[in-house]
């Protein structure tokens, strides 16, 4: 009997762990600065795009086709802070993107989809451990007890 007690204080322990480190776990991703990893392209208008092809080939395969740029958390209101520059590319190579953008909008969508999911996981969670403890689904307490059954079986005998 003491186990079937104790379950219930169990089950709201593990409870509270687990949403608990989910809380943790999505919110230290969250306010950690977002890196974005930008493709570096030539500049259309600068002076490698009227070289030839084998130049061309030379002088990207000297250069790095990406540039890592790091982007403002995730509760920041703007993705990247504009009074910081850029780093510096080669000569003739420009960002093939705008930095941070993308990535900052897709971390927004990502944490606002694991957090709806955690809740709902929660809900379904307390709604299943509500309803094996008899409390949710429309069960009557009373309706299992033998004494009330006794009563309503001598209820129909006598009526």
């Amino acid at each position: 009997m003491g186990d079937r007690r104790r379950a219930p204080r169990r089950l709201a322990v593990a409870l509270a762990v687990i949403v608990g480190w989910c809380a943790i776990l999505l919110f230290a991703w969250a306010l950690r600065p977002i890196d974005d990893t930008v493709p570096v392209v030539i500049d259309p208008a600068g002076p490698l795009a009227d070289v030839g092809p084998i130049e061309r080939a030379r002088v990207v395969a000297d250069n790095p086709r990406d540039q890592v740029v790091e982007c403002l958390g995730l509760f920041d209101s703007a993705a990247r802070d504009d009074s910081e520059p850029l780093p510096a590319l080669a000569e003739g190579f420009v960002y093939g993107r705008a930095p941070c953008d993308e990535v900052h909008t897709g971390a927004r969508l990502a944490f606002a989809l694991n957090s709806a999911l955690a809740v709902v996981a929660l809900g379904a969670w307390i709604a299943l451990a509500l309803r094996a403890a008899g409390r949710l689904g429309g069960r009557d307490p009373g309706r299992d007890d033998p004494a009330r059954e006794t009563e309503r079986s001598r209820a129909r005998s006598h009526g």
